[in-house]
Protein backbone atom coordinates (compact mmCIF):
# COMPACT_ATOMS: atom_id res chain seq x y z
CA UNK A 1 0.00 0.00 0.00
CA UNK A 2 0.76 3.42 -0.20
CA UNK A 3 1.93 4.80 3.36
CA UNK A 4 1.91 8.58 4.62
CA UNK A 5 5.72 9.17 3.86
CA UNK A 6 5.05 8.29 0.16
CA UNK A 7 3.16 10.87 -0.49
CA UNK A 8 5.37 13.57 1.60
CA UNK A 9 8.27 12.18 -1.63
CA UNK A 10 5.32 12.50 -4.11
CA UNK A 11 4.59 15.95 -3.08
CA UNK A 12 7.94 16.81 -2.99
CA UNK A 13 8.65 15.43 -6.42
CA UNK A 14 5.88 16.28 -8.44
CA UNK A 15 5.61 20.12 -6.56
CA UNK A 16 9.57 20.66 -5.80
CA UNK A 17 9.20 24.74 -5.44
CA UNK A 18 5.56 24.43 -4.20
CA UNK A 19 4.53 26.49 -1.07
CA UNK A 20 3.56 23.59 1.18
CA UNK A 21 2.73 25.75 4.21
CA UNK A 22 2.38 29.11 5.41
CA UNK A 23 2.68 30.30 8.58
CA UNK A 24 3.13 34.29 9.66
CA UNK A 25 5.70 35.64 7.38
CA UNK A 26 6.91 32.18 7.34
CA UNK A 27 6.82 29.87 3.96
CA UNK A 28 8.04 26.64 3.38
CA UNK A 29 8.08 24.82 -0.45
CA UNK A 30 7.55 20.88 -0.40
CA UNK A 31 11.05 20.46 -1.34
CA UNK A 32 12.10 22.32 1.92
CA UNK A 33 9.66 20.22 3.88
CA UNK A 34 11.00 16.98 2.24
CA UNK A 35 14.78 17.94 2.85
CA UNK A 36 14.23 18.84 6.52
CA UNK A 37 11.92 16.33 7.52
CA UNK A 38 15.11 13.50 6.74
CA UNK A 39 17.43 15.38 8.25
CA UNK A 40 15.29 15.39 11.57
CA UNK A 41 14.53 11.61 10.82
CA UNK A 42 17.88 11.01 10.79
CA UNK A 43 19.33 13.12 13.55
CA UNK A 44 16.31 11.32 15.78
CA UNK A 45 17.69 7.95 14.59
CA UNK A 46 21.25 9.22 15.36
CA UNK A 47 20.01 9.57 19.06
CA UNK A 48 18.45 6.08 19.22
CA UNK A 49 15.06 6.43 17.58
CA UNK A 50 13.43 2.71 16.58
CA UNK A 51 10.60 2.46 14.63
CA UNK A 52 7.01 2.29 17.10
CA UNK A 53 9.44 5.12 19.86
CA UNK A 54 6.64 7.40 20.70
CA UNK A 55 7.82 11.25 19.87
CA UNK A 56 5.80 13.84 21.39
CA UNK A 57 5.64 17.83 20.37
CA UNK A 58 4.55 20.20 22.78
CA UNK A 59 4.05 23.48 20.25
CA UNK A 60 2.20 26.48 19.67
CA UNK A 61 0.79 26.04 15.79
CA UNK A 62 4.27 26.66 13.90
CA UNK A 63 5.50 24.83 10.30
CA UNK A 64 8.03 22.63 12.71
CA UNK A 65 4.99 20.74 13.90
CA UNK A 66 4.56 19.26 10.33
CA UNK A 67 8.21 18.56 9.95
CA UNK A 68 7.96 16.38 13.19
CA UNK A 69 4.61 14.56 11.40
CA UNK A 70 6.69 13.72 8.32
CA UNK A 71 9.74 12.35 9.99
CA UNK A 72 7.80 10.20 12.26
CA UNK A 73 6.02 9.07 9.04
CA UNK A 74 9.46 8.50 7.58
CA UNK A 75 11.16 6.29 10.44
CA UNK A 76 7.73 4.33 11.87
CA UNK A 77 7.97 6.41 15.06
CA UNK A 78 4.52 7.22 16.89
CA UNK A 79 4.05 10.61 16.72
CA UNK A 80 1.78 12.26 19.63
CA UNK A 81 0.39 16.15 20.17
CA UNK A 82 0.52 17.50 23.58
CA UNK A 83 -1.76 20.17 24.13
CA UNK A 84 -0.33 23.83 24.29
CA UNK A 85 -3.11 24.41 26.75
CA UNK A 86 -2.56 21.09 29.74
CA UNK A 87 -1.85 21.84 32.93
CA UNK A 88 1.25 19.31 34.18
CA UNK A 89 -0.45 16.57 35.45
CA UNK A 90 -2.01 16.05 32.22
CA UNK A 91 1.44 16.81 30.42
CA UNK A 92 2.93 13.68 32.62
CA UNK A 93 -0.48 12.30 31.82
CA UNK A 94 0.14 12.03 28.46
CA UNK A 95 3.85 11.47 28.42
CA UNK A 96 3.52 8.59 30.57
CA UNK A 97 0.83 6.78 29.01
CA UNK A 98 2.11 7.49 25.71
CA UNK A 99 5.40 6.14 26.47
CA UNK A 100 7.40 8.83 25.31
CA UNK A 101 10.89 8.66 24.64
CA UNK A 102 11.39 12.05 22.53
CA UNK A 103 9.79 15.56 23.48
CA UNK A 104 10.42 18.66 21.10
CA UNK A 105 9.47 21.69 23.56
CA UNK A 106 8.75 24.94 21.62
CA UNK A 107 10.38 28.26 23.20
CA UNK A 108 6.51 29.28 24.38
CA UNK A 109 6.09 26.08 25.80
CA UNK A 110 8.81 25.98 28.21
CA UNK A 111 7.37 27.28 31.00
CA UNK A 112 5.02 24.62 31.39
CA UNK A 113 8.26 22.52 31.70
CA UNK A 114 10.70 24.11 33.60
CA UNK A 115 9.48 22.68 37.37
CA UNK A 116 9.73 19.09 36.23
CA UNK A 117 12.71 18.64 34.39
CA UNK A 118 13.81 16.14 36.97
CA UNK A 119 10.30 14.74 36.36
CA UNK A 120 11.35 14.11 33.02
CA UNK A 121 14.59 12.98 33.28
CA UNK A 122 13.51 10.10 35.52
CA UNK A 123 10.65 9.28 32.89
CA UNK A 124 14.08 8.77 30.85
CA UNK A 125 12.71 11.21 27.77
CA UNK A 126 15.01 12.97 25.93
CA UNK A 127 14.23 16.80 25.69
CA UNK A 128 14.86 18.86 22.08
CA UNK A 129 14.05 22.39 21.89
CA UNK A 130 12.35 24.20 18.93
CA UNK A 131 13.87 27.84 19.02
CA UNK A 132 15.56 27.37 22.05
CA UNK A 133 18.97 26.21 23.57
CA UNK A 134 17.66 25.57 26.82
CA UNK A 135 16.90 21.74 26.69
CA UNK A 136 19.58 19.08 26.10
CA UNK A 137 19.44 19.40 22.23
CA UNK A 138 18.54 22.24 20.04
CA UNK A 139 16.78 20.93 16.48
CA UNK A 140 18.48 22.78 13.99
CA UNK A 141 21.65 21.69 15.37
CA UNK A 142 20.81 18.60 15.54
CA UNK A 143 19.54 18.77 11.82
CA UNK A 144 22.74 20.79 10.66
CA UNK A 145 24.53 17.83 12.42
CA UNK A 146 22.75 14.94 10.37
CA UNK A 147 24.11 13.38 7.32
CA UNK A 148 22.78 10.66 5.16
CA UNK A 149 19.35 9.46 4.54
CA UNK A 150 17.08 8.02 7.30
CA UNK A 151 16.26 4.53 7.67
CA UNK A 152 13.05 3.82 6.24
CA UNK A 153 12.13 0.33 8.03
CA UNK A 154 8.62 -2.19 7.05
CA UNK A 155 5.64 -0.69 7.64
CA UNK A 156 1.84 -2.63 7.96
CA UNK A 157 -1.05 -0.82 7.45
CA UNK A 158 -2.57 -1.51 10.72
CA UNK A 159 1.14 -0.03 12.07
CA UNK A 160 0.31 3.09 14.32
CA UNK A 161 1.18 6.42 13.04
CA UNK A 162 -0.12 8.82 16.01
CA UNK A 163 -1.86 8.56 19.07
CA UNK A 164 -4.73 11.74 19.01
CA UNK A 165 -5.57 12.23 23.01
CA UNK A 166 -9.35 12.82 23.34
CA UNK A 167 -10.50 16.02 25.16
CA UNK A 168 -13.95 16.79 26.72
CA UNK A 169 -14.38 13.88 28.36
CA UNK A 170 -14.35 13.22 32.46
CA UNK A 171 -10.66 12.40 33.23
CA UNK A 172 -7.48 12.54 31.90
CA UNK A 173 -7.31 13.00 28.15
CA UNK A 174 -7.35 9.17 26.48
CA UNK A 175 -5.24 8.19 23.79
CA UNK A 176 -7.19 6.67 20.29
CA UNK A 177 -4.50 4.85 17.69
CA UNK A 178 -4.35 6.25 14.22
CA UNK A 179 -2.51 3.64 11.89
CA UNK A 180 -0.60 4.13 8.87
CA UNK A 181 -3.89 2.98 6.59
CA UNK A 182 -6.15 5.03 8.23
CA UNK A 183 -4.44 8.19 8.06
CA UNK A 184 -3.78 7.69 4.60
CA UNK A 185 -7.36 6.64 3.72
CA UNK A 186 -8.24 9.93 5.38
CA UNK A 187 -6.60 12.07 3.66
CA UNK A 188 -6.83 10.79 -0.08
CA UNK A 189 -10.70 10.22 0.20
CA UNK A 190 -11.13 13.46 2.15
CA UNK A 191 -9.62 15.12 -0.80
CA UNK A 192 -11.20 13.71 -3.36
CA UNK A 193 -15.03 13.98 -1.88
CA UNK A 194 -14.91 17.55 -0.57
CA UNK A 195 -13.32 18.23 -3.98
CA UNK A 196 -9.72 20.07 -3.30
CA UNK A 197 -7.66 20.68 -6.29
CA UNK A 198 -4.00 21.84 -6.38
CA UNK A 199 -4.59 25.00 -6.74
CA UNK A 200 -6.37 25.55 -3.74
CA UNK A 201 -5.26 27.54 -0.96
CA UNK A 202 -6.43 25.57 2.44
CA UNK A 203 -6.79 26.75 5.60
CA UNK A 204 -7.04 24.70 8.87
CA UNK A 205 -7.12 27.16 12.12
CA UNK A 206 -7.64 24.07 14.51
CA UNK A 207 -4.60 23.07 16.64
CA UNK A 208 -2.39 20.85 15.51
CA UNK A 209 -2.34 18.88 19.10
CA UNK A 210 -5.29 17.39 18.00
CA UNK A 211 -6.56 14.26 15.63
CA UNK A 212 -7.11 17.31 12.97
CA UNK A 213 -3.30 17.68 12.23
CA UNK A 214 -4.63 15.04 9.49
CA UNK A 215 -6.79 17.98 8.47
CA UNK A 216 -3.62 19.83 7.61
CA UNK A 217 -1.99 17.05 5.75
CA UNK A 218 -5.17 16.86 3.14
CA UNK A 219 -2.59 18.62 0.69
CA UNK A 220 -0.13 15.20 0.76
CA UNK A 221 -3.24 14.15 -1.56
CA UNK A 222 -2.62 16.81 -4.33
CA UNK A 223 0.10 19.59 -3.68
CA UNK A 224 -2.01 22.29 -2.43
CA UNK A 225 -0.80 24.89 -0.23
CA UNK A 226 -1.92 24.87 3.57
CA UNK A 227 -2.08 27.66 5.59
CA UNK A 228 -1.79 27.40 9.99
CA UNK A 229 -2.30 30.11 11.76
CA UNK A 230 1.12 31.29 13.44
CA UNK A 231 0.50 30.53 17.50
CA UNK A 232 -2.55 30.19 17.30
CA UNK A 233 -6.08 31.18 16.03
CA UNK A 234 -6.69 34.88 16.04
CA UNK A 235 -10.00 36.16 13.87
CA UNK A 236 -9.18 39.16 13.02
CA UNK A 237 -5.68 37.60 11.37
CA UNK A 238 -7.12 34.27 10.28
CA UNK A 239 -9.45 36.90 8.07
CA UNK A 240 -6.92 39.45 7.25
CA UNK A 241 -5.09 36.10 5.97
CA UNK A 242 -7.56 34.99 3.81
CA UNK A 243 -7.29 38.08 1.96
CA UNK A 244 -3.37 38.23 2.29
CA UNK A 245 -3.16 34.65 1.10
CA UNK A 246 -5.61 34.06 -1.78
CA UNK A 247 -7.36 31.53 0.55
CA UNK A 248 -10.02 29.41 -1.36
CA UNK A 249 -11.01 26.77 1.41
CA UNK A 250 -11.40 26.42 4.79
CA UNK A 251 -12.66 24.26 7.73
CA UNK A 252 -14.55 25.88 11.47
CA UNK A 253 -16.72 24.87 13.91
CA UNK A 254 -19.58 26.95 14.54
CA UNK A 255 -18.41 28.94 17.61
CA UNK A 256 -15.34 30.01 15.05
CA UNK A 257 -18.25 31.42 12.57
CA UNK A 258 -20.36 33.11 15.11
CA UNK A 259 -17.25 35.08 16.02
CA UNK A 260 -16.29 35.86 12.65
CA UNK A 261 -19.67 36.78 12.05
CA UNK A 262 -19.57 39.29 14.58
CA UNK A 263 -16.20 40.97 13.54
CA UNK A 264 -17.45 41.18 9.92
CA UNK A 265 -20.52 43.56 11.11
CA UNK A 266 -17.94 45.99 12.58
CA UNK A 267 -15.43 45.67 9.51
CA UNK A 268 -14.96 44.95 6.06
CA UNK A 269 -12.09 42.48 4.65
CA UNK A 270 -11.45 40.76 1.49
CA UNK A 271 -12.09 37.53 1.29
CA UNK A 272 -13.04 36.89 -2.79
CA UNK A 273 -10.74 34.60 -2.98
CA UNK A 274 -12.70 31.95 -0.40
CA UNK A 275 -14.92 29.40 -2.11
CA UNK A 276 -15.69 27.08 0.19
CA UNK A 277 -16.40 26.48 3.76
CA UNK A 278 -16.43 22.91 5.47
CA UNK A 279 -18.13 23.63 8.75
CA UNK A 280 -19.49 20.49 11.63
CA UNK A 281 -18.05 19.35 14.80
CA UNK A 282 -20.91 21.04 16.58
CA UNK A 283 -24.59 21.33 15.84
CA UNK A 284 -25.17 24.69 13.98
CA UNK A 285 -28.69 25.94 14.15
CA UNK A 286 -31.15 27.24 11.16
CA UNK A 287 -30.46 30.77 12.36
CA UNK A 288 -26.61 30.24 12.06
CA UNK A 289 -27.08 28.69 8.64
CA UNK A 290 -29.22 31.56 7.46
CA UNK A 291 -26.32 34.08 8.22
CA UNK A 292 -23.45 32.03 7.34
CA UNK A 293 -25.76 32.09 3.66
CA UNK A 294 -26.06 35.73 3.51
CA UNK A 295 -22.45 37.08 4.70
CA UNK A 296 -20.21 34.31 4.19
CA UNK A 297 -18.93 34.57 0.02
CA UNK A 298 -18.73 31.15 -0.34
CA UNK A 299 -20.18 27.74 -1.15
CA UNK A 300 -21.20 25.78 2.51
CA UNK A 301 -20.04 22.05 3.17
CA UNK A 302 -21.62 20.42 6.12
CA UNK A 303 -19.70 17.61 7.45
Amino acid sequence: MTFARDLVKAASRNYPNKTAFICGDRRASWAQMDRRSDRLARALQGLGLKKGDAVSTLSQERIEVHEHFYACMKTGAIRIGVNARYVWREIEHVLRDSRTRFLFVEDRCLPLINDHLDEIAAMQIILIGIGTTALAYEQEALMAAADGEPQWPALAADDPLFYSYTSGTTGFPKGVILTQRGVVDAILFSVSSFGFSPDDVWYNPSASAWVTIVMSSFNLANGMTTVIPDGGFRIDQFLLDVGRFGVTSVILVPTMIRWIINELSSRSYDLSSWRFLIYGSAPSSPALIRQMREILPCELVQT
